[in-house]
């Protein structure tokens, strides 16, 4: 494969590096030192540019090991979530890379016949380098809307299946550059591709099941309150239905003292007391309603 000189790829390293750590600091929370953000952000621009050639795995491995070390330490997210977070973005990143990277290898084999003097190959290094400025922006403006772990209320299953799919899409990836063929390294072009289709896919499902989730609760909380009213609209009319009773009650009282009749005024509000003891015993007997 073609060796560019790589001085004129660091500005780029910058930009993509920044993007990156973008991404992490979006999905993740860092610690707030600004020590540890710095560090992290130096070790995001090392890994920034892994050269993944066909046949080959220990590189990529060893990076996304180092990666996951890296996010295990200077993250506060649990363990499930970092994990499934690291799954996701960097299967991502090894199938573009070896998209961009490859592509400028088979044009170097196959329409240049090898034949490209340091300067353009340099060149056509660039040309292919400059595309991973878009996908990484693509990429942050992706996962910023569709996957933030933080705003989540998932079970530890529902990581833990995510982690599993993430996996076996970054497992597929590099059980097919293991075994590419060095003069037909672009059979495994639609695998990158369906790869990360994948774990975008897996992004827009994370919203989904955030979105499901949170109209699932906001309708259980529109239950509860109807429920919650329409008691109170019941207790209210029970209340307007004493009041006219009692109204009517004392018009009795009255009228059987303005009469002189005692003894049945006492017995009408004997027999009243004991209505309204009944009517307190049941109403206490009663499940209190509440709003959750």
């Amino acid at each position: 494969m073609f060796s560019p000189e790589y001085l004129p790829n660091y500005p780029l390293m910058i930009i993509c590096t920044c993007l990156i750590y973008r991404i992490f600091r979006g999905c993740l929370t860092l610690r707030p030192q600004r020590i540890i953000r710095i560090i992290f952000f130096l070790i995001l621009f090392c890994l920034s540019s892994p050269i993944i050639l066909p046949g080959e795995v220990t590189a990529t491995l060893g990076i996304f090991l180092f990666l996951a070390l890296s996010v295990f330490l200077f993250c506060t997210d649990p363990i499930l979530i970092k994990t499934a977070v690291t799954l996701i973005l960097y299967p991502i990143w090894t199938a573009f890379y070896y998209l961009t990277e490859n592509a400028g290898y088979v044009i170097w084999l196959h329409v240049f016949h090898q034949n490209l003097s340091t300067a353009e190959e340099t060149l056509l290094s660039l040309c292919f380098y400059v595309l991973r400025i878009p996908f990484w922006l693509l990429t942050y403006r992706f996962t910023t809307r569709w996957l933030r772990p933080s705003y989540t209320n998932f079970s530890s299953r529902i990581w833990i299946l995510i982690s599993v799919i993430c996996l076996a899409s970054f497992l597929g990836i590099i059980t097919f550059i293991v075994q590419a063929d060095p003069y037909r390294t672009y059979i495994i072009w639609p695998a990158c591709a369906a790869c990360i289709l994948t774990n975008m896919g897996i992004c827009c499902l994370c919203a989904f099941i955030e979105q499901n989730t949170r109209a699932a609760l906001e309708a259980d909380v529109l239950r509860a309150q109807h429920s919650y009213y329409e008691d109170l609209k019941a207790e209210h009319l029970q209340t307007r239905k004493l009041r006219h009773d009692m109204k009517n009650h004392l018009s009795v009282i009255q009228s059987l003292l303005s009469q002189n009749k005692l003894q049945q005024a006492d017995e009408y509000l004997r027999s009243l007391s004991r209505k309204i003891a009944r009517i307190f015993i049941s109403s206490a007997d009663r499940k209190p309603s509440t709003l959750f």
